[in-house]
Formats: C-alpha cells, structure tokens, sequence
C-alpha cells in the first residue's frame, strides 16, 4: 500500500511537467553555425493555452562524439566562441520568440554546443493531513529540451580528414587530423559499433584489430596486426 501510495504521488508530480514538456516547440533541434554567422536562430513557440517560463542555457561539449559527454557551461568558459540572447523567455499560449546564437569567433576547428531550453514548472509539495495548515514553498522542476549546435571554420577551411593507431591489447584508436567531424556508418568490427562521429581533438578508442564501413559516405578498411 505504501508503494502504491509512492507511485500515485508521483504520477501526480510528473503530471504537469510532462503536459508543460509538449507544449513546448523547438525548431530546429540541431543546427550549424558558420564561422562568424549572426543569422542562426532557434524559434520556440508555446502549442498549448497556457504560458510557458523558459529558462535556456548553453553548454559546450568539451568531449564530442563520446559518451557519457563532459560539458562546460557556457558562463563558466573566460573567452567563449559562442553566446546566445536571450536567457529568460516568457511564452503566451500560441506565442513563438526566436533564440539568436551569436557567435563571438571563428573556430579554428569544430565545436558542439548544447543549447537546453527548461520549461519551469511550479508544484506546490504535497502534506499529509495533519499539515494542511502549513504553508509549503513550491519546488520548481525543469526538463531540458537540448539543442544542438555544430559551430564550424568558415567553408574555405573546412577539412574531413582522419587516421588510425594500432595500439597494444588489440585495440584500434581513430583520430580526426581535420577541422571538422568525420561521419563513420555502416562498421564492422568485433568492437559492435555501427557508426560514430569522430570530432577533431576527441580521438575514440574502439577494442577491435580491424575497422571496415563507410566514411563521409567513401568505403574504407584497416587493419591491425
């Protein structure tokens, strides 16, 4: 009984946070931004007929094309690449607001942004009966909608280019020699991954002797002895 309790607790909790999540429109859900680029937006726009209180924030994926990712909030980084305006939105029901990505510098190399928009939702704590006099402060939840973003080298220096390590104990490291993520689909190997984005600075460490599939859409094979 008392589990049963727990769970009718927290459907009744989760309720409004899910009904408040669909309201809730993002477009696009992944973007790029070339170099300097001041016109690349996100639009949000409230589908349901209540107001919407977003809150956004952009984080920087410090270890792209791994998981579990390891990000960097962007208010946290001394000299960022990237900033976006705003980071508070009010939305009225059917009302739609664009989210303006600013880029501050041209990378010198692919970068992976998220960008999470929380839609804040208020939930007054529930009491036993012997609390209804008290008063109990609402808990505010928040359900991140990410967003991401490829911020890349203008076109003229856009380069895929990559090369493979054999290492001890049979395992093959790959690294991006480029200035922009390689795309890796179709693989076989004894690793059991089928595909991987191999981003410049982030090498991936694959536990198998030889790699086949396709790379930005060309066949490829190595080998290790």
């Amino acid at each position: 009984m008392k589990y049963a309790y727990l769970f009718f607790t927290l459907a009744f909790l989760l309720a409004p946070i899910s009904t408040t999540y669909a309201q809730l429109v993002a477009i696009p859900t992944r973007t790029t931004v070339e170099a300097l680029d001041q016109h690349r937006a996100i639009q949000v726009y409230n589908n349901g007929d209540k107001p919407l209180y977003l809150d956004i924030t952009l984080q920087r994926v410090d270890n792209p094309g791994v998981n579990p990712e390891q990000k960097t909030l962007i208010s946290d980084i001394s000299q960022p690449e990237m900033i976006f305006n705003p980071n508070r939105i009010t939305l009225g029901p059917k009302q739609k607001r664009n989210i303006k990505l600013l880029p501050l510098k041209s990378p010198a190399q692919e970068t992976l942004y998220r960008l999470y928009i929380n839609p804040v939702v208020d939930i007054k704590a529930l009491g036993s009966h012997e609390d209804k006099s008290k008063i109990h402060a609402p808990m505010t939840i928040s359900i991140g909608y990410g967003v991401l973003i490829h911020h890349v080298p203008p076109l003229t220096a856009q380069i895929s280019h990559w090369q493979h390590q054999c290492l001890p104990g049979g395992h093959l490291m790959l690294t991006s020699t480029g200035t922009v993520h390689s795309k890796f689909e179709q693989l076989n190997s004894s690793d059991k991954t089928d595909s991987l984005n191999l981003y410049p600075g982030t090498p991936i460490t694959l536990s198998t002797k030889q790699l086949s599939g396709k790379v930005d859409n060309e066949t490829f094979t190595v080998h290790c002895d």
